[in-house]
């Protein structure tokens, strides 16, 4: 089956056509990414803003076999691929007589990657082993995702029933209808994608990969999503940049890429797209843009930490904005602004502090059940001429039946303690109910709202 699956793999892309790169000028440089929802589309903008001064066109693809093809037949110039299938390169291009380092420079080294053998909450599959006779997706026979699920395949001695040709995306809407009974996503870890589903369970591996050096076992830890309850072993794989071989720039376009810092990239823990990401600079300023830039940078340090380090070092981080009232800032006596107002304006009280520190927590892998919006039943003074009738703080219940973590903002303690009777408080609402997200679409583009909701 596994020699089958890669002969598909490899037939599949022989006759890849000009069709997937749509009309470009002479000189106009291709990026091939992956699908648009997954993360090599996200670093391609990336690479186009540091490697080419957004200057390039980035284009959607099923990932690293396809891209390997599109760089050996000069329809793309930098491309993204996997390691285990860039060690396949030779046999992809047996078609043009000639071998991978032939037509193909590896510019750099990206990040490390991670298998998710991702089956239904409810499924009876519980290992490797029950995979036998059922439907997989793994984003088609052109992704780097399907060489991985080969290499899986063989190795537990697997025989799926069927290997569906769609987008990890249309996997996952097929596994959540109970449609199919798996789907093998290659992708940085936390996923932007898998982390907007709850009914989700992950496979894990019980023995290393042999038979490929490119494919190591590594850890996913329980925080990573909200869906895990345990630490979890899988596979891991890096991926890497490559350039065609005859580009009059490669010397230059090498030295760029090893000095592209792709892991502090935003579009990884705030994923906003490029026009939205146009849209907030020219709304906001570059100021508010190198802020979006902190904010992530510091995500990324915190989201392999204990779940105490993410509470403190959150809080402390979303405590760096700056602190002003509805009645200065909005002109408004209560005034619930979107976090892209909040982070884009630089302003805001205690509501848009409790809020993005929610985001944020969710989207380090803290389950959304643990916290709750609270309004303190007290009046808040913040200067000699001004109270907020209003405060509100985010509280964090290990166990609901125990006292919570108050996280306050800057005009209440300004760090986190344990509740212990000190004032009345009332849960204001329950943040992962979607009704709330509709409080926030004022005086914002419904896109802006939707690209920051969709980090949880």
């Amino acid at each position: 089956m596994f020699k089958k699956l890669i002969l598909l793999v490899t037939l599949s892309v022989i006759n890849l056509s000009a069709e997937n790169i749509g009309s470009t000028t002479i000189n106009e440089k291709i990026i091939a990414t992956g699908e648009e929802t997954g993360n090599y589309y996200k670093v391609g903008l990336e690479l186009n803003k540091k490697m080419f001064k957004g200057k390039a066109k980035v284009i959607k693809t099923s990932g690293s076999v396809e891209n390997m093809l599109l760089i050996a037949e000069k329809k793309a110039d930098v491309a993204i691929v996997q390691s285990d299938a860039l060690s396949m390169l030779d046999i992809f291009y047996k078609q043009y007589n000639k071998k991978a380092d032939d037509l193909v420079e590896v510019l750099s080294e990206a990040y490390e990657e991670t298998l998710h053998i991702i089956v239904n909450k409810n499924s009876k599959i519980n290992s490797l082993q029950d995979l036998n006779d059922k439907v997989m997706v793994c984003g088609g026979k052109k992704s780097g995702s399907s060489v991985t699920a080969a290499y899986v395949e063989q190795s537990y001695n697997i025989d799926f029933k069927r290997i569906l040709d769609v987008s990890i995306k249309k996997g996952l809407d097929l596994l959540e209808e109970g449609k199919i009974d798996v789907v093998f996503y290659v992708t940085r870890a936390p996923s932007s994608l898998l982390s907007k589903y709850q009914n989700l369970r992950l496979l894990e591996v019980t023995k290393p990969m042999k038979n490929n050096p490119n494919i190591h076992t590594v850890t996913l830890p329980k925080t990573t999503y909200i869906f895990l309850k345990k630490d979890l072993k899988t596979y891991g794989i890096k991926s890497f940049i490559i350039g065609k071989k005859d580009s009059n720039n490669l010397n230059e376009l090498t030295n760029i890429a090893k000095k592209t810092d792709l892991k502090s990239s935003y579009l990884y823990m705030i994923p906003l797209d490029s026009d939205t990401l146009i849209t907030y600079n020219r709304r906001y300023g570059n100021k508010a843009t190198f802020r979006l830039d902190f904010l992530n940078n510091n995500l990324e340090k915190i989201a392999s930490q204990k779940i105490l380090n993410k509470l403190i070092k959150v809080n402390d981080l979303v405590n760096k904005i700056h602190f002003l009232s509805d009645k200065t800032h909005w002109k408004k006596n209560n005034y619930w602004s979107t976090p892209i107002e909040f982070i884009g304006t630089g302003c805001g009280d205690s509501e848009e502090f409790a809020l993005l520190k929610y985001l944020f927590l969710v989207k380090l892998g803290i389950s959304p059940k643990q916290l709750k919006l609270i309004s303190l039943n007290k009046p808040l003074k913040i200067s000699k001429d001004e109270t907020i009738k209003e405060h509100i703080a985010l509280a964090y219940f290990h166990k609901i039946d125990q006292a919570p973590v108050i996280l306050e903002s800057k005009y209440g303690r300004n760090k986190i303690y344990k509740y212990k009777n000190q004032f009345q408080y009332t849960i204001l609402k329950n943040p992962e109910n979607k009704n709330w997200d509709r409080i926030f679409k004022n005086n914002i583009v419904e896109q802006d709202i939707d690209n920051i909701l969709s980090c949880i």
